[in-house]
């Protein structure tokens, strides 16, 4: 039992360090960010961006039938999540603000007609309505806004008004970059543990 403790504590010092040294890199991207910007990447909110934008990257998320088939599977779990009270209680999600997530066919086209741009962008209040259940959307656009100040996402507003996100690129590898260190050392504690 004190060994199983032992590996189980063990295995959270490996995970927490991987996360420091993922936050200590897009903290250190940028030298001169002003602190409450460096605190604010410290924060769950970005890393949960970073980890959305790498999953569109590693998944090779390219296509219209892809980008529909993203927001068709969006709707499926807001609407699932909207039925289970209980689940709706465990998220701390009000039904009002699930209800507005969800994508209607001419949100769909828009979220494609951005993402076909070049580079690909997201409109700020769909990548809020897209990680919903993970932060509220005021939670999304402070995170967006201090990515932005320290360079690791892009912005710009289209001729609508509407604030178009690009990200160049480094999230995505920093986030890889975590996944493949956690990997690495989660392996290195297994062999430790024979």
């Amino acid at each position: 039992m004190a060994e199983e403790n032992t590996n189980r504590l063990r295995l959270l010092e490996v995970m927490r360090v991987s996360k420091l040294e993922f936050v200590e890199r897009l903290v250190a991207h940028s030298d001169n960010i002003p602190r409450e910007t460096a605190k604010a990447l410290r924060g769950e909110a970005v890393a949960q961006i970073c980890e959305f934008y790498f999953l569109i990257d590693e998944m090779k998320i390219e296509t219209d039938q892809q980008v529909r088939r993203l927001a068709h599977g969006h709707n499926a779990l807001t609407e699932a999540t909207l039925s289970d009270p209980g689940k709706m209680e465990r998220l701390g999600k009000k039904p009002d603000a699930l209800k507005k997530a969800l994508f209607q066919e001419l949100g769909i086209e828009k979220l494609i007609e951005n993402f076909r741009r070049r580079p690909p962008c997201f409109d700020q209040s769909d990548l809020s309505r897209l990680l919903v259940t993970q932060m509220a959307p005021e939670s999304c656009n402070r995170a967006v806004k201090h990515m932005e100040e320290a360079g690791l996402l892009e912005s710009f507003k289209n001729p609508y008004g509407s604030k178009l996100l690009h990200s160049p690129g480094l999230i995505e590898e920093y986030y890889r970059n975590y996944l493949d260190d956690l990997g690495v050392k989660v392996r290195l504690h297994s062999v430790q543990e024979q």
